[in-house]
């Protein structure tokens, strides 16, 4: 009985060896939850393309990886998958495409510690995905994942323990992306007067900065046009359906945000976002974005557009004789002005360059006034050096006028050879209405 008793405790010492032993072998096993493999040896800090993935997925190992995918344990039966490591020491956005169409391939993206999913997605039929990482580490998990009702199937089940299935993955890393949406791939607008988008922002949308915003966000960038000798007025809304989705809305001259930043709109309502204004020529971008990096949701965006004005006023040349009358619109300045005769910040106003040619000396008058000639478009003229800085003589500023009556502005004045400013503005309330100046000068 001793002897029995003596066999059975080596018996159960060397049992216990031997699972201590294929536990080890377990942990060591490249590719797995418990040792997965590098993707890179040294954290990447730069952008990377076209880095391919070309693995054959085995049947042996799934039972180590099902501790990676704990939730889905009740739906599947079998993993096949292969685990890679991977560090990034700046934002990332990452393109997974399936180079075989053949191929369905799922694919994982955990915290180094498999605590934590980040993403998960299927990719088949030739599809990409675009996905954003912050700086850290990672663990990217590549699998092929059956239903459990598959192994109700023998001969299935039998065929699987004696297959390979391949992954063929391309990655792409960029710490500036391409995709529709972002700053280098912006969505055209500004094609017609009246415009209404959706936009989806998601953990992996395109991120920005806006001066309005508490931190980068997810965003969608969209850019316009405003043709040579245009103005147009310019009305957006950003919502959603409840507005109770915090938004920002921000436009840019295609480098720099400006100060065109708005974040809760009380034209609009609730936590909603509106710009409006005057823009004149040149290339747009327009974000709608999130207000901080937590907030995700359906985004709605409403543009009216109305042409102001088409076609420039100067510079004006004053040679022999000029008798001549412009048409055109006010713009609405980041910067304001005040005039000698009036003491009110000003910025609704247009610069017209004035030149005389050497040795000519020029009299006449400028007038001013709404081009409905109802008089009722207060306006402001002055005549400045050409480093636009004001005369100390109020006979080169005037505001209400009774030669022309009303609100409308008239100069008379002499001007020698040389380079000058003339400033034609909008005083009071802003009527957003056309003007007309007229110039009637000869020399002396």
């Amino acid at each position: 009985m001793k002897y029995f008793l003596l066999s059975l405790i080596i018996f159960g010492i060397s049992f216990l060896d031997s699972m201590q032993k294929s536990v080890d072998s377990l942990n060591e096993e490249a590719g797995t939850c418990l040792n997965p493999l590098k993707l890179f040896q040294e954290p990447l800090s730069h952008d990377l393309e076209n880095f391919e993935i070309n693995v054959d997925l085995k049947e042996e190992n799934d039972k180590l990886n099902f501790e990676c995918f704990p939730k889905y344990r009740k739906f599947l039966s079998i993993i096949l998958s292969i685990v890679y490591t991977f560090k990034i020491e700046n934002h990332m956005y990452i393109e997974f495409s399936e180079i075989n169409k053949k191929n369905t391939t799922s694919v994982i993206i955990t915290d180094s510690e498999n605590n934590k999913e980040y993403d998960f997605f299927t990719l088949k039929d030739g599809t990409s995905k675009n996905i954003y990482l912050e700086s850290g580490s990672y663990n990217l998990i590549l699998t092929r994942s059956f239903r459990k009702m598959f192994f109700e199937d023998d001969n299935f089940t039998a065929h699987l323990r004696l297959s390979k299935y391949k992954v063929n993955l391309r990655l792409n890393f960029k710490k500036e992306p391409s995709f529709t949406g972002s700053f280098n791939n912006p969505i055209a607008i500004f094609n017609k007067e009246s415009d209404e988008l959706v936009f989806e922002l998601t953990k992996n949308s395109y991120r920005s900065q806006l001066n309005c915003s508490l931190e980068k966000s997810p965003s969608v960038v969209l850019s316009g046009k405003i043709p040579n000798d245009t103005i147009m007025y310019l009305d957006i809304d950003l919502y959603s359906d409840s507005n109770k989705l915090d938004t920002v809305l921000g436009l840019t001259n295609g480098l720099h945000v400006e100060n065109w930043c708005n974040d809760d709109s009380s034209l609009v309502g609730g936590l909603s976002s509106n710009l409006n204004g005057i823009l004149t020529s040149g290339d747009y971008k327009l974000i709608a974005a999130s207000h901080n990096n937590q907030i995700f949701g359906t985004i709605n965006i409403k543009i009216l557009m109305t042409t102001y004005k088409v076609g420039s006023i100067g510079p004006i040349i004053l040679d022999d004789t000029k008798n001549e009358k412009f048409n055109g619109s006010f713009i609405t300045n980041k910067n304001s002005i005040k005039c000698e005769c009036n003491s009110k910040e000003i910025y609704r106003y247009v610069v017209i360059p004035l030149e005389i040619p050497n040795g000519l000396i020029m009299n006449g008058y400028i007038k001013a006034y709404g081009a409905n000639k109802t008089n009722k478009l207060d306006t402001i003229l002055e005549i400045r050096n050409d480093l636009f800085r004001t005369f100390q003589d109020k006979k080169f500023c005037n505001d209400d006028s009774s030669h022309v009556g009303g609100l409308s502005s008239f100069l008379n004045v002499t001007l020698s050879s040389g380079s000058y400013e003339l400033v034609l503005g909008e005083v009071g309330n802003e009527r957003f209405e056309p003007f007309t100046i007229e110039f009637d000068f000869a020399k002396i």
